[in-house]
């Protein structure tokens, strides 16, 4: 080879060799939650998105997944995202409330807020400029992707009941300050635990019962603790997002960024959907366990409608005499409901 050809030749390589790690560069994100393995929430919503992500991305973008607490407690998921132990994690507001103190309002017992509505609209809010957005996920360094939200919470007990008013003095697990004030109407004492620790208190005697969802009941095994459960009542529902930070997100390419957030809009909606079929049909198998339902009386629905109606006006109030504009996120979220 004659030595113009030679340098020719090498000129080629080098470029070959410094545009090579850029093509086939590798990204792995961490994800972590506290959620138990097989739970719908990792069936309807993480791994679908992930495998997704994966596979739009032509394998660029790949995930380790570490579920069931791996990573640390539900309460510190925020923090693990925040310091770059994990990347993405499963955020539940309600567990880090001097975090993000405005996300609750997603769980207030407000009836067009019912179904999937809820979670469109809370989702919408936090994609935008938003009081909402910035006060609990600006301020915290951290963005929404999969966002989850449940039906109605229903009372659950470990005795058998057979009106509301047998919950007076009862206590009873909640989260987050919306259905804390929905069960101090009702005469019962609020207590807060974190989901994972919710079976021990039950069965400990720490707590009578619980607010929970018919689904969520068999993947942390508190179906056979449970005597009465309500039925088609609005306790409030719940929300939480898997959240990444946002260092990491700056760090991600345009193309992963666009995919990451198309396929969460996806299984958000599809997940949110399934989710709440689900709910019927475990009520149902948890009536086939022996568990006695309790529905409601007219009577006893008009007097719960009427104890419970100012419960978003002061769960508002109460935050703006904290300083936080209670009463203007609750318009946001409203307005945004207002739009389905």
């Amino acid at each position: 080879m004659k030595l113009g050809q030679a340098s020719l030749a090498g000129a080629a390589l080098a470029a070959i060799l410094a545009i090579a790690p850029a093509a086939v560069a590798q990204i792995t994100i961490k994800i972590a939650d506290s959620l138990p393995v097989g739970h719908y929430v990792s069936q309807y919503f993480t791994k679908p998105w992930m495998e997704a992500v994966t596979k739009q991305t032509n394998g660029k973008v790949t995930f380790e997944y570490y579920p069931a607490e791996q990573l640390g407690k539900a309460k510190d998921m925020l923090a693990l995202t925040q310091s770059g132990v994990a990347d993405i994690a499963y955020v539940v507001p309600s567990f880090v409330p001097e975090k993000m103190p405005m996300s609750p309002v997603a769980e207030l017992p407000l009836a067009e807020a019912i179904g999937c509505k809820g979670a469109e609209a809370y989702t919408r809010l936090v994609n935008r400029d938003s009081q909402l957005r910035k006060l609990d996920f600006d301020a915290n360094r951290v963005r929404p992707l999969l966002v989850q939200s449940l039906p109605p919470y229903q009372i659950f007990t470990a005795r058998k009941i057979s009106s509301l008013k047998e919950l007076e003095g009862m206590k009873i697990r909640v989260t987050g300050s919306a259905k804390a004030a929905v069960m101090q109407r009702v005469g019962a004492v609020p207590v807060q635990i974190p989901t994972p620790e919710v079976r021990e208190a039950l069965s400990r005697g720490t707590v009578d019962g619980m607010m929970f969802v018919y689904t969520s009941l068999f993947p942390y095994d508190l179906h056979p603790l449970v005597k009465s459960a309500t039925t088609e009542v609005n306790f409030g529902g719940w929300i939480s997002s898997y959240v990444i930070s946002d260092r990491k997100w700056k760090s991600l390419p345009a193309d992963v960024q666009g995919a990451m957030t198309t396929l969460a809009d996806k299984y958000n909606r599809e997940g949110c959907e399934k989710v709440m079929a689900d709910d019927l049909r475990d009520r149902e198998r948890l009536v086939q366990g022996g568990v006695s339902l309790l529905r409601l009386s007219d009577a006893e629905k008009a007097d719960f409608a009427e104890r419970t109606r100012t419960v978003a006006e002061q769960w508002a109030a109460d935050l703006d005499k904290r300083g936080r504009p209670g009463s203007a996120v609750l318009k946001e979220y409203r307005d945004e409901l207002a739009k389905n």
